[in-house]
């Protein structure tokens, strides 16, 4: 089922056909380049110290940087191709924890090229889980399955998508 009308005329690879025209690539990369210039910084959500919830708030963003500042994948990478999903619709990339001191802290984040990777969803449109072609790995073996295919749970990835429409969870290109 094609995500829009440009999909539906021209066939399911037609923004990677697309991204191969150097004005249209180096368009994307521009924006891609522009939207990661800066270094990447996390703030607790609550500023006013003299809240209640400032302490709080002020412990998460100290875990959230320290899970980016030691996962083995440097983030600017990871973000500079999850914006791929400005031109695909969407992108997914599976989060690998590992425990510490009783909390699980992000490891590595693997990002999953598209023709890998389908969404599982239920006839509403609910993302159950994201099925995986072609498994890089055994950790994989105890899923449930579809067709021989691993299906993840949903809260394993983080998930970029671009203007969905009507709970589709694949987005459209922009």
């Amino acid at each position: 089922v094609a995500i829009d009308d440009v999909e539906r005329d021209f066939g399911t690879r037609i923004y990677e056909r697309m991204m191969r025209d150097p004005a249209i690539y180096g368009a994307v990369e521009t924006l891609k380049t522009i939207t990661l210039s800066e270094e990447l910084r996390v703030v607790p959500h609550v500023t006013d110290e003299d809240d209640a919830e400032f302490a709080k708030a002020k412990e998460i963003a100290e875990f959230i940087e320290r899970c980016f500042n030691e996962c083995e994948t440097p983030m600017q990478h990871v973000m500079h191709e999850m914006l791929d999903a400005l031109w695909r619709g969407s992108y997914v990339c599976e989060k690998v924890l590992r425990p510490d001191g009783g909390k699980l802290f992000l490891h590595k984040l693997k990002t999953k090229h598209p023709h890998r990777t389908a969404y599982v969803v239920d006839r509403f449109y609910n993302v159950l889980g994201i099925g995986l072609r072609e498994p890089d790995s055994s950790n994989y073996q105890d899923l449930p399955s579809i067709d021989g295919i691993p299906v993840v749970p949903r809260e394993r990835f983080w998930c970029l998508k671009f203007w969905g429409i009507g709970g589709d969870p694949r987005g459209e290109s922009i």
